[in-house]
């Protein structure tokens, strides 16, 4: 249960990950597994900055989980990847059949590395599972994510349901113009809005 001087747009509550909150026009998590089975255990979410991917993606590997022996997580930033050598890329994953391999921010790698990767997946059998911002030929599309101020407007309906949490509508609107539909950015702005409430009311 949420405290009354605890402030919904936390970090703990809106970390890429945390929860994801499944847009009305989409065809949801579960289908979105068992294509992903069915269609040869590969394939990708695309997207621009903060619109959803890598939650979207752990939500599915919470469906996932009986389908594969062991599943081990990637991710990569633009600030860290420069210690990765294109060999140690290839050798992150699973020994072979009954593993996944979910790999957030593929893109950041060069065209070898993730060469290397997509093909040594394959060749072991090994489930992979990738976020990028742009597409990455030869892996299939899973989904593709757009923001939109409707889904932004849910995934804040869903972090202010408390009695407690109450967020005006064009604060809503304007962190999401303001970050150019980017989610994340538009949920930490919501958290400064908040913030100064809760000073507000307990100064």
């Amino acid at each position: 249960m949420q405290r009354i001087d605890e402030n919904p747009f936390a970090t703990r509550f809106t970390r890429p990950g945390y929860r994801f909150v499944e847009p009305d026009d989409t065809s949801g998590v579960e289908s979105l597994a068992v294509r992903f089975l069915r269609d040869g255990q590969c394939g990708q979410i695309v997207g621009p900055h903060g619109c959803g991917k890598t939650s979207l993606v752990y939500a599915m590997t919470r469906s996932l989980q009986t389908a594969f022996r062991e599943i081990q997580f990637l991710v990569i930033r633009r600030q860290g990847w420069l210690g990765f050598r294109s060999e140690k890329i290839a050798g992150l994953h699973g020994s072979g059949d009954s593993d996944l391999l979910v790999v957030d921010g593929v893109e950041t790698l060069s065209p070898i590395q993730r060469w290397c990767l997509v093909g040594s997946c394959r060749y072991r059998n090994c489930g992979l599972l990738l976020t990028s911002h742009q597409e990455l030929l030869g892996v299939p599309i899973l989904k593709k994510l757009m923001p939109s101020f409707s889904h932004f407007e849910q995934i804040v309906e869903h972090l202010t349901r408390s009695e407690h949490a109450t967020v005006q509508s064009s604060s809503v609107r304007e962190a999401y113009d303001r970050n150019d539909g980017n989610y994340r950015e538009g949920l930490m702005f919501l958290y400064d809005e908040f913030q100064q409430q809760l000073l507000a009311t307990t100064g």
